[in-house]
């Protein structure tokens, strides 16, 4: 790609980011104090996005032809774009028409307070998941396959500390989907604060390990 293309494409993204959240910010005449400190954060947040995708941009750059057709037809149009934005539109569904069936039948929106946080959690997994796939994609066939664990070494407890982290991130993570699944359009609220702090901290840990165990693999990749 040239340079003033390139040069266009940031441009385009600053100004749609970090031009826009400044303007805002601005035309409040600075607002309160907390409204800059959000503007300041979600500036930040855009600056490590653009990082990233420079980061991934090279890491595409260097996949084989092969490897890169493979990348769009099976991680981008089949998990991200089928299963991914699929299955996270579904979770959103099932939470919209609990609320609109609990306003119709005259009900509390905590009703539908089970169903919110699980699915909340469920697309968390999902959407990191998908996330960590995309990822994997640009990484050589080659390098995959060389930090790939055998099920073998799971039976026989035979692990690597690299290999550890891994699995136990990955079944703590799969655990609490399974945990999610189980709670799948189980309308009601919950019956005490104990159980309310269970799902919600399931909520939080299983997307956690999941992001832990993809930062653990990419470093130690890299």
């Amino acid at each position: 790609t040239n340079l003033p293309y390139r040069v266009f494409l940031y441009a385009q993204y600053f100004i749609m980011t970090l031009g826009s959240e400044i303007f805002f910010l601005l035309a409040e005449g600075l607002g309160t104090k907390t409204a800059v400190l959000q503007t300041c954060a979600k500036c930040l947040v855009y600056l490590a996005i653009f990082g990233v995708m420079l980061r991934i941009r090279s890491m595409v750059a260097k996949v084989p032809d092969a490897d890169l057709s493979d990348f769009l037809s099976t991680n981008i149009i089949r998990n991200a774009v089928i299963v991914g934005f699929g299955s996270c539109f579904g979770f959103a569904f099932l939470v919209v028409s609990c609320g609109a069936e609990a306003s119709i039948e005259g009900h509390d929106w905590r009703e539908c307070k089970r169903v919110f946080i699980s699915m909340t959690g469920l697309g968390g997994v999902v959407g990191l998941y998908v996330i960590v796939d995309l990822m994997s994609g640009v990484v050589p066939k080659k390098v995959l396959a060389r930090h790939s664990i055998q099920v073998r070494k799971i039976a026989t407890m035979d692990l690597s500390l690299y290999e550890t982290v891994q699995v136990l991130g990955t079944s703590i993570a799969g655990a609490c989907s399974l945990y999610f699944l189980g709670n799948y359009d189980v309308k009601g609220n919950f019956s005490n604060d104990a159980e309310e702090l269970l799902f919600s901290s399931v909520t939080v840990i299983g997307p956690a390990s999941l992001l832990v165990t993809a930062v653990w693999k990419g470093l130690v990749i890299r």
